[in-house]
């Protein structure tokens, strides 16, 4: 298979609810509505190229990164991390939290950003920025909306 679209050593790669029947697909977004599922060539050295209509809403793009699963994380996933933030150094206070985050594409950024859902108010997340322990895909905003409501409690792990 050719690799259409590599930029340095990140792979841009996308996936969409195929429209005939729901089913995720996976490849080269050519339109707001088409993915390009294979390209190849044929003994012959034609191209030969498996377009996919998708649903345009369900669209997003592999933001370059797996979670502790090794599944690839994508725009809308729904992923819950777990970080480590150190209070006082002097006196070596460490808390462990956990939330729950949805995948968008922020364009204050100009990335991926992961937006907390248990706590709405908190500023977006930039992947770079944060030291994160783990990090596990619990579903997806097409998939899971239920994913999507607020945890209110439960969320701090330990604190040593």
């Amino acid at each position: 298979m050719y690799k259409l679209a590599e930029i340095g050593n990140r792979k841009i790669e996308f996936r969409g609810k195929r429209q005939r029947d729901g089913e995720w697909v996976y490849g080269y977004l050519a339109d707001f509505n088409i993915i390009l599922e294979e390209i190849d060539f044929d003994d012959e050295g034609n191209l030969d190229i498996y377009p996919l209509e998708v649903i345009p809403g369900t669209v997003g793009q592999y933001i370059g990164r797996y979670d502790k699963n090794r599944k690839k994380i994508y725009e809308g996933d729904i992923v819950r991390i777990v970080m480590t933030h150190s209070f006082f150094r002097r006196i070596n206070m460490e808390m462990v939290w956990a939330y729950n985050y949805v995948v968008i594409w922020s364009k204050k950024h100009c990335g991926f950003v992961f937006r907390n859902i248990d706590l709405p108010e908190m500023p977006d997340l930039v992947l770079d920025d944060v030291i994160i322990n783990e990090i596990e895909i619990l579903g997806n905003v097409f998939d899971n909306p239920e994913l999507l409501k607020r945890e209110t409690n439960g969320n701090k792990l330990k604190k040593s």
